[in-house]
């Protein structure tokens, strides 16, 4: 199986994915978030525009999202894995839109199979991966508006340092796989901070979000492995 990682999904040609197995990466928050409402026992289903999640408003179906890290008005919940992570949420359906993360899931259309990774899940997700066969795996990074989000490269390292654990090759690695799993390496005895010290964990500490970052810096603390199923996450 060959390792590919996507630094920005805004930089991927749509159609890259198509045929191929894709683990989209927003470690802050997105893909965070799916994965601790998807443990919870709720299904995610992620749309492009706030029109959209607001189109899918109805009678027990929790609008969840951001728009440059803050909470939309009139949704229940903002991007918050803490929040989501104390909620009831067994049973329910959630509508998520996000600043880059939801993004990054359409471009993946047509993926042959399409999870929801993080630091959260890197050995989940690795896992269920590790049970299928695969000729190519995108990690596809979401990035922020502006560019390239360390954060998300350094979620791929993770899951990618798990994966060869699970008996992938090291020659299978593209050049930008090497990196990310060479950021991880480095960075994995200080995850806390240095999720701190990137431009998006600076900016949610300054919005009140702080202890989000602190719960997106945990490693392998979640066991589900949330893949895209008939538009919703679901675990597995």
């Amino acid at each position: 199986m060959k390792l590919r990682v996507v630094p920005e999904a805004r930089a991927m040609k749509l159609g890259a994915v198509r045929g191929h197995a894709a683990i989209v990466i927003d470690t802050l928050r997105a893909t965070t978030s799916i994965a601790y409402a998807v443990a919870g026992g709720a299904k995610v289903e992620p749309v492009r525009s706030l029109a959209e999640a607001r189109r899918r408003r109805q009678t027990g179906v929790f609008l969840v999202g951001e728009r440059g890290g803050k909470p939309v008005r009139g949704f229940h919940f903002g991007n918050s894995p803490i929040a989501l992570a104390a909620a009831a949420l067994s049973g329910k359906r959630l509508v998520l839109t996000t600043t880059n993360g939801t993004g990054a899931i359409a471009r993946c259309e047509g993926a042959k199979a399409l999870y929801a990774g993080a630091l959260v899940n890197a050995r989940a997700v690795a896992a269920a991966i590790a049970k299928e066969s695969f000729a190519e795996l995108f990690l596809v990074c979401a990035g922020r508006t502006s560019g390239v989000a360390l954060e998300d490269l350094l979620g791929a390292g993770a899951i990618l340092d798990a994966l060869l654990g699970k008996g992938a090759e090291l020659r299978t690695l593209s050049d930008g796989a090497r990196l990310s799993l060479e950021l991880f390496r480095r960075e994995r005895a200080r995850l806390p901070a240095f999720l701190g010290e990137c431009e998006s964990g600076r900016n949610l500490t300054r919005l009140g979000s702080g202890d989000d970052v602190a719960l997106c810096s945990q490693l392998d603390v979640l066991r589900v492995a949330p893949r895209l199923r008939r538009g919703q996450f679901v675990d597995g």
